[in-house]
């Protein structure tokens, strides 16, 4: 398709420098991919449901990303996405108890080695490393390192950004953590969880106001998204707020969360 649109492509003019730019581009496109249809729709079918940011899509999304993995063994991206459906679960899960935390968070770490022995420098697989780095190794110097080789990677890619802050935060950059959020924000606007983290961000740097009002907005995209009816409730308390406080976190989908 390339080679019969290269023309098109570059308005006639595709010298060598051109060409190799665009194989360069369509090379990168590829990266982790499959060229088995079926596995390549059910692992899209995996993004939409995972960036919903909800117990109940994020169960669809890991059904989705194992039919892709069982599809296509050597498809890293889906194994990537596997992995950060099963991160999921260890961040914002009721349900499991420790039990089920070990085993998403042993699969999540399975998912991620197989994803890295086929794509070593997959940004995906990437992100879901330093997730699991700085939250459950806390191996913050580990995760920075794995971050910045993402970053260099794939610098517009949301859910790395999402977890760039979240280590930035983690190391007390709160700075550094809300650019990052604000990236994410402006590249996915309607990517609940990138809208949440903003949200937590602001929060945590005592601007409660600015963070009910994302809070708002991550509860429109997806009324079920965990611990935002209740960090909407944090905010309230910030403000000594306390019957609002109380009647938001009441309405969270989350036990932990209310």
């Amino acid at each position: 398709i390339v080679a019969q649109l290269r023309g098109q492509l570059t308005s006639g003019t595709a010298n060598s420098t051109t060409k190799a730019q665009i194989q360069a581009e369509v090379q990168a496109a590829e990266k982790g991919g499959t060229k088995n249809v079926d596995a390549h729709e059910a692992y899209l079918q995996g993004r939409f449901f995972i960036n919903r940011h909800s117990e109940k899509d994020t169960d669809q999304a890991r059904i989705a990303f194992e039919r892709a993995v069982q599809l296509d063994p050597h498809f890293a991206l889906a194994w990537a996405g596997l992995a950060k459906a099963h991160i999921w679960y260890c961040n914002y899960s009721t349900a499991g108890g420790q039990k089920g935390f070990n085993t998403h968070l042993a699969a999540a770490h399975d998912a991620v080695q197989k994803s890295l022995s086929i794509e070593p420098d997959l940004a995906d697989a990437l992100t879901a490393k330093a997730v699991i780095q700085t939250n459950f190794d806390y191996d913050w110097k580990g995760a920075n390192e794995t971050v910045s080789k993402a970053l260099a990677i794939a610098p517009e890619d949301p859910p790395l950004l999402i977890w760039a802050a979240s280590l930035a935060s983690s190391r007390g950059q709160l700075n550094e953590a809300l650019e990052f959020c604000r990236h994410s924000v402006a590249v996915d606007p309607v990517n609940a969880q990138a809208r949440a983290f903003l949200a937590s961000n602001l929060s945590n740097m005592g601007r409660p106001e600015e963070a009910r009002a994302e809070f708002a907005r991550v509860i429109e995209l997806n009324p079920s998204a965990p611990n935002s009816y209740a960090a909407m409730g944090g905010c309230y308390l910030l403000e000594n707020k306390f019957e609002e406080a109380i009647a938001s976190a009441q309405k969270d989908a989350a036990d932990w969360a209310r």
